[in-house]
Parts: C-alpha cells; sequence; structure tokens
C-alpha cells in the first residue's frame, strides 16, 4: 500500500522537458558503455545540483518537478536522486529512487512500512550484476558510492510498475596507506 502510494507521488514528478532530455544526451555522447553514461550523469547531478532540504509539508516527502530541481540548482536527497533516475531512463538505463533509512540498524518491517520508516533517498542502477546504489547527494560521488549510513540497509525500491525490496551492500571500508620517511 505504501509503495503504491508513493509511487503516485513519483508519478506526478516523473516528466523531463526537453531541454533536460538534451543535456542528458550531451553529457553522455563521449560515453562508451552504460556505466559511463550512469558516471556522467550522476556526477553532474551530485555536482551541480546543491544539496538542500526544504521539506514543508508534503515536499518532506515528495520530490519537487525535475526541471524546477535543474533551474534552481538546488534540491535535497529525493529531488536528487529522482532527477538522476529519470535522466538515466530517459537514455535507457534501468534506474529507480529508493527509500532509506540511515539512523538505526536499518531493518524496516516490510510488511506495513510508512513514512516514518524512510529518511533518506538514494538511485538504483540495474547492471548485469544486480542493483547498484549510489548517493547522488554526495558531491564528489561516483557510481556504487554510499556513506557508510546507508550501508547493509533494506531499501524500498520505486518502480513504475511497482516496488522491490533490496539491501543495500555491506560497507567495504576504507584503507590508508602511510609512507613515512624517518630520519635520525
Amino acid at each position: 500500500t505504501y509503495g503504491d502510494w508513493y509511487r503516485k507521488l513519483l508519478k506526478e514528478r516523473s516528466t523531463l522537458p526537453e531541454p533536460l532530455l538534451s543535456l542528458a544526451r550531451e553529457w553522455t555522447k563521449e560515453a562508451k558503455s552504460d556505466a559511463d553514461k550512469v558516471k556522467a550523469v550522476l556526477t553532474r547531478v551530485a555536482r551541480d545540483v546543491r544539496y538542500t532540504g526544504l521539506e514543508f509539508g508534503l515536499g518532506g516527502l515528495q520530490p519537487r518537478e525535475p526541471a524546477v530541481v535543474w533551474k534552481t540548482a538546488y534540491g535535497d536527497c529525493k529531488d536528487k536522486s529522482n532527477l538522476v533516475a529519470l535522466l538515466l531512463r530517459s537514455l535507457g538505463i534501468e534506474a529507480h529512487l529508493v527509500l532509506i533509512q540511515t539512523d538505526h540498524l536499518g531493518r524496516i518491517e516490510k510488511r506495513s512500512p510508512d513514512t516514518r520508516h524512510f529518511n533518506h533517498a538514494i538511485v538504483a542502477v540495474k547492471s548485469a550484476e544486480g542493483w547498484q546504489f549510489s548517493d547522488p547527494t554526495i558531491r564528489y560521488v561516483t557510481p556504487g558510492m554510499l556513506a557508510p549510513s546507508s550501508c547493509d540497509r533494506d531499501v524500498l525500491i520505486v518502480k513504475p510498475e511497482g516496488i522491490e525490496w533490496a539491501r543495500t551492500p555491506v560497507s567495504p571500508g576504507g584503507l590508508v596507506h602511510y609512507q613515512l620517511d624517518a630520519d635520525f
């Protein structure tokens, strides 16, 4: 039920005007693969749309119009994730907005989710290996990059034709390399 309700909110914000479609084609004209297209679109939205949340009323749940997000150059997580997903779909790549909970262990009661169960949005891109999750609110994001608070979490992928439950990957952690020269 929640998925059907949220899909209707997204459907109202699923139209891209021709200037945005042209931009997506321009950004990806040198791309040699779908992975290159994903990187190009994700990079442009992450860097050129400032992460700013103004969440009043239904605006706390429904993304703003994609054309308005691009024109004003700011948006919150759901604005940016919706814009990335729509631009990628316009290029023939399966991509969707994803709802996630980042505040606790990331477990969601799947039988009865509602607005209380989600506090962030990311984007999922379908690849041969499965879903690749990325967070376009990270300014210098690369495909597959998530904040630690978004790793190993139940997520609700909101598709135009339905919903799908998935889980984000476990954080790979990080490596720190030090090279020291000591003089005595």
